[in-house]
């Protein structure tokens, strides 16, 4: 009788530890590298606008206009609730003007015309003597006058395009006499001369009379248009200058008495005509003691 050969069962395999460590280690680190390439392909397409099209609220670039030039300018912020792209247009507006007429005084420096212009451009500014010789082109002078009378200015402002024609006058200086309307010295057997004074300093005349009337006529005579002689009944008959129809009295008065003065500056180019009128007495010598 044969016996019954027992199943055999096989042994239960242990796991290795070390393999069992290494499956789940390149398990994990497999699925943090598909983590990472996820991310990193997220991030990257969200940050290139520039393949997505154009918002509306995107900014456009700022024309400026100055002085008739265009300059673009980098791209300024838009606000959000604007419906589109603005693009905004200044234009610097630059005021100038040449007042006419113009009228200044004699000062003994050069005086050149006003003139406003709020850009800064230089203008060129022509002087001319007559309205004619300016009118027609002429040349005149560039340089700034400074004897008194009247000038037509011409003024071009290049930058603008723009010229202007100004009367310009500078007027004569006035002339004021300083003297006492009284004076007196004594007799000394040499010639008594009043004291007297000219602002600004013109070289001022004197005209001695023995009374008052002949100083009047002799006043008046000189004032009266082409008149050749201030003063033919004065007191000193000796003239060595004459200033446009004045004649100036070189010797004042020895004797005693009475004189009446004609103090005047006739005037000229730049300087106004100015009189005084002075009283003066040559009075007797003190007594010897």
């Amino acid at each position: 009788m044969k016996g019954r050969v027992p199943p055999v069962r096989p042994l239960p395999v242990q796991p290795d530890p070390v393999l069992t460590g290494l499956w789940y280690k390149g398990f994990f680190l497999t699925a943090a590298l598909f983590l990472i390439f996820f991310v990193l392909l997220s991030c990257t397409s969200t940050s290139k606008p520039h393949e997505e099209p154009a918002k509306k609220n995107s900014p456009a670039p700022v024309a400026v206009i100055i002085d008739r030039k265009v300059v673009t300018e980098d791209p300024l912020p838009v606000p959000s609730e604007s419906p589109e792209a603005v693009i905004e247009e200044e234009e610097v507006i630059f005021e100038y003007n040449v007042p006419s007429p113009q009228v200044t005084v004699y000062n003994g420096t050069s005086q050149p015309i006003y003139y406003y212009c709020s850009g800064g451009d230089e203008p060129s500014i022509v002087y001319y003597l007559t309205p004619e010789s300016r009118d027609a082109g002429r040349v005149g002078s560039t340089a700034a006058p400074v004897s008194a009378g009247f000038y037509y200015v011409r003024v071009k402002f290049p930058r603008y395009a723009s010229e202007f024609y100004a009367e310009y006058r500078i007027q004569k200086s006035p002339v004021a006499i300083r003297t006492e309307g009284k004076q007196s010295a004594r007799y000394n057997g040499d010639p008594q001369r009043i004291i007297a004074r000219a602002e600004p300093a013109v070289p001022l005349n004197y005209s001695y009379y023995p009374n008052l009337g002949l100083r009047d006529s002799a006043v008046n005579s000189a004032r009266l248009p082409g008149s050749e002689e201030s003063s033919r009944a004065g007191y000193s008959r000796s003239f060595s200058q004459t200033f446009d129809g004045y004649r100036r009295v070189d010797r004042a008065p020895i004797e005693q008495g009475t004189y009446y003065v004609w103090v005047f500056f006739p005037g000229d180019v730049n300087y106004e005509a100015a009189e005084a009128f002075v009283e003066f007495e040559i009075l007797p010598p003190l007594p010897r003691r």
